[in-house]
């Protein structure tokens, strides 16, 4: 999954398949964005590319509202990445 400079190389996922490493990578992210989030130590954190993340469902809503819900008050949170959508409930 890596070059031999560490780079990510790009993956095309189909929904219903995610290879475990790549899941792998995406839960230790969100470790280390609950982290950055709720840590106080930022007053900024950007989630590069975390909405496709969700569209492929390899992160949840309830992940995401936990990620939310930990944030330092302090603490602004930008989501980017195509397919974001509005969530009300």
């Amino acid at each position: 999954m890596s070059s031999p400079n560490g780079v990510m190389k790009w993956l095309y996922l189909n929904q219903e398949i995610h290879p475990k490493d790549y899941v792998a990578l995406i839960e230790k992210g969100y470790e280390r964005a609950l982290e950055a989030v709720s840590s106080g130590d930022y007053d900024l954190v950007v989630l590069d590319e975390y909405n496709m993340a969700l569209f492929f469902e390899l992160i949840d809503w309830k992940k995401t509202e936990a990620l939310l819900e930990a944030r330092n008050p302090e603490t602004e949170v930008v989501f980017t990445g195509a397919r974001g959508t509005a969530r009300t409930s």
